[in-house]
């Protein structure tokens, strides 16, 4: 992705959808856009955005208004903005039609780490016009784009996307489809025993992947966790042993390092293998520390795992033959240091928030990839005779030797990208083949630590007690109710509401078994099997915090579809089931940020605080005081408490990352987009930030049922004089 412009100070606030014509830049052809990077493939669909006047777009909505909607196709687009926001504000967008607010209300985009994004339905054959909005801090005011309307005109269906640059609206916009794979090279011809043939693919999710012949269908297989989140070099599939020295155009910055900082850089520069790095991070987790440099060190291991696990810090093969079990005994040291800091008595807050940061990109150390031969059903693999000549060769160059030898995520990626090519195309490989394949994605995804949440709590199984198989089994049951919610049609929002509540109601309970389960710490004499089941029951927790993320993020979706904070304000008195049951979606996420390390005792405190005030409920008065002003007033209290929890967790961030990740990822060569915006997406990506959303809803519908502005009272008076705004 390109680098995000900043945001321009001179953009008025409060503009409006402006009429006119929209063209594109001088020297743009009337023929079909590419994106950078992008080929046009056999049968891909490509539609170019074109500028018309607002007359006309008018003219063409109003006409295709006028067909039976009901049979009208639909259209499904992904909408993504690259741009960089302030902290604090978001995005949205508004448009022509209903989907898009009708010119009234927004869409907000989500934030991502490709961009702002949202997935539309919009009818087929339709004449668009949207522009974005970028809603400041608080969410009152706006600023819109300048120039004219974009507009685009949809085909009659299909699914496609869009990436548009903030404030040039004038741009072409590209409309294509999204396939499967993108092909960028070609494979040789020749096809001999020694010949080369390189064939690369995007690493797209590898997505219920099924394959069916003679009526059997074969397993299928969940995409891996970081698949999706891949930066690094697309997949090339080798028919010999070229692995070539892909690293010489790195570059290393060391100037002004030291410390910590220069440690790592430098061992980064010497390990050109992902176990060597690993061992980069082991040897500066396991020294002594005082508290200040142990928060740096660990600060910076998460920071350059994270790039590793997502490709932005290649791995290559240095010559030498290391089998995966390397790989999982020093992750296994690293895991018993990072649990002996969990609980230490000096550990602090900050400590256990970036630990948690480490886990998920640590290798699993279980005894089958402890062995001194791990994952060999992938040689077997390779050595079928029952596929092509060239498959074989590419399976075993591409994954089997490079596994075997200097295993790395980028053997993950390759793996997903193969199995989404041989099931592509139903039948075309046999079926024992593809199902023993599937299974080996299975295996290393599980070595990998990258396997779907329902898939690391089956691997936990074993260790649960009755009790704790009861709760495991009631968050499945649960999470299958609310699978079928969205494939349902025309389901009432408030049985949605529900559903999402006790869906969450039943990831608590079972975060709360496993937080149990870990709270009394690592043994010193704990043997090797039981590290393995508590580095997969510290995975699961964390995954269920992910998955609280989601939850909450679509709770809050529904309440707005049902009106948000003016629905909860209108009529308090009358509509405490909604009250209560965001009251108590506000205390679950309250406990998950309790879960995570992040100043529990305060996060009991206003839990408890907000059930208080839920329990006691309205009354028609407290002495002479009206009861619906009071527990409003307590309420507003403890939101304002709950409110600043959510700010001095997202200042923590702030304070630890920034600062680090410009440092070492100028001095890795890392892109500077990435710098920029690791904190923001950290902070977005965290169960805190739907912590601070839902509160923002509420605040608001207390504002209104108070009556008040949007301004606290700090000292009650009168003040005379003229208000002035600061220049800045």
């Amino acid at each position: 992705m390109t680098s995000l412009r900043p945001l321009e100070t001179s953009l008025s606030i409060g503009g409006r959808p402006r009429r006119g014509l929209v063209l594109p830049p001088p020297g743009v052809g009337a023929g079909v856009l590419l994106r950078r990077g992008a080929m046009a493939l056999p049968g891909r669909r490509g539609f170019a955005c074109r500028g018309r006047s607002a007359a006309s777009a008018a003219e063409r909505t109003k006409e295709k208004k006028r067909r039976d909607s009901s049979k009208q196709p639909l259209v499904h687009l992904q909408v993504c903005l690259e741009h960089q926001v302030k902290f604090g504000e978001h995005v949205g967008i508004i448009g022509s039609t209903k989907e898009l607010g009708s010119w009234e209300e927004q869409v907000e985009l989500e934030w991502t780490t490709n961009g702002w994004v949202c997935q539309l339905k919009l009818p087929g054959e339709t004449l668009v016009e949207f522009k974005f909005v970028i809603f400041l801090v608080g969410g009152k005011d706006k600023i819109w784009e300048d120039g004219n309307n974009r507009v685009v005109e949809l085909p009659k269906d299909g699914k496609f996307d869009i990436v548009c640059h903030w404030n040039r609206t004038e741009e072409p916009l590209e409309l294509l489809g999204t396939p499967k794979f993108e092909l960028v090279g070609e494979a040789e011809k020749n096809t001999g025993e020694d010949a080369s043939a390189s064939v690369t693919f995007a690493p797209e999710k590898v997505q219920d992947i099924s394959v069916v012949e003679n009526g059997d269908p074969a397993p299928e297989a969940e995409s891996s966790k970081f698949g999706g989140q891949w930066q690094g070099s697309k997949t090339v599939f080798m028919r010999s042993n070229e692995h070539l020295n892909k690293e010489a155009d790195r570059m290393w910055d060391t100037t002004g390092l030291d410390g910590i900082a220069l440690k790592l850089v430098e061992g980064d520069k010497a390990s050109r293998n992902w176990w060597r790095k690993l061992e980069v991070v082991r040897g500066i987790l396991s020294e002594s520390f005082d508290d200040q440099s142990r928060l740096g060190a660990l600060v910076y291991s998460a920071i350059y795992l994270k790039w590793i696990y997502t490709g932005q810090i290649s791995c290559f093969e240095d010559g030498g033959h290391h089998r995966p079990n390397k790989h999982a005994e020093i992750s296994r040291q690293i895991f018993r240091e990072l649990e002996m800091m969990y609980y230490g008595k000096t550990t602090s807050a900050k400590d256990v928030l970036v630990i948690r940061k480490i886990h998920p990109f640590l290798p699993s150390f279980k005894s089958e990839f402890t062995a001194s031969v791990p994952l060999t059903r992938i040689r077997d693999i390779a050595h079928r005779n029952d596929i092509p000549h060239d498959l074989k060769q590419e399976i075993k160059h591409t994954i089997q030797n490079k596994l075997h030898r200097n295993a790395g995520p980028e053997d993950l990626i390759a793996t997903e990208v193969m199995l989404a090519r041989i099931t592509k195309t139903p039948g075309e490989y046999s079926e024992t083949f593809v199902e023993q394949f599937t299974i080996f994605y299975s295996e290393l995804k599980d070595f990998f630590n990258a396997g779907s949440l329902f898939e690391q709590l089956e691997s936990i199984k074993e260790s649960l007690n009755e009790s704790g198989l009861e709760v495991l089994s009631s968050f499945v049951e649960t999470k299958r109710s609310l699978d079928q919610v969205d494939h349902a049609e025309d389901l009432d929002k408030n049985d949605t509401i529900q559903i999402l509540m006790t869906t969450l109601q039943s990831l608590s309970s079972l975060r709360s078994v496993l937080m149990k389960g870990l709270e009394s710490g690592l043994r010193n004499d704990a043997p090797d099997n039981a590290i393995a089941m508590r580095q997969k029951w510290r995975l699961c927790e964390i995954s269920l915090e992910d998955y609280s993320f989601v939850l909450l993020s679509r709770f809050i979706n529904t309440l707005e579809a049902l009106g948000g904070s003016a629905s909860l304000a209108k009529d308090v008195a009358r509509n405490t089931t909604l009250w209560d049951t965001t009251l108590d979606a506000l205390v679950i996420g309250i406990n998950q940020v309790s879960f995570s390390g992040w100043k529990t005792d305060e996060c009991i405190a206003i839990g408890n605080e907000i059930l208080s005030w839920k329990q006691k409920g309205l009354s028609e008065s407290e002495g002479c005081e009206d009861g619906k002003y009071i527990w409003s007033l307590r309420l507003k209290a403890t939101l304002d408490r709950a409110r600043r929890l959510t700010e001095e967790y997202s200042e923590a961030l702030l304070s630890i990352f920034p600062e680090k990740v410009m440092v070492i990822g100028k001095a890795l060569g890392i892109p500077d987009n990435s710098v920029r915006t690791y904190t923001e997406a950290e902070i977005r990506a965290g169960i805190v930030f739907q912590v601070s959303k839902l509160c923002t809803v509420l605040q608001k519908a207390i504002r209104e049922v108070l009556g008040s502005t949007g301004w606290d009272v700090l000292v009650p008076g009168v003040a005379h004089g003229t208000l002035m705004r600061p220049r800045d």
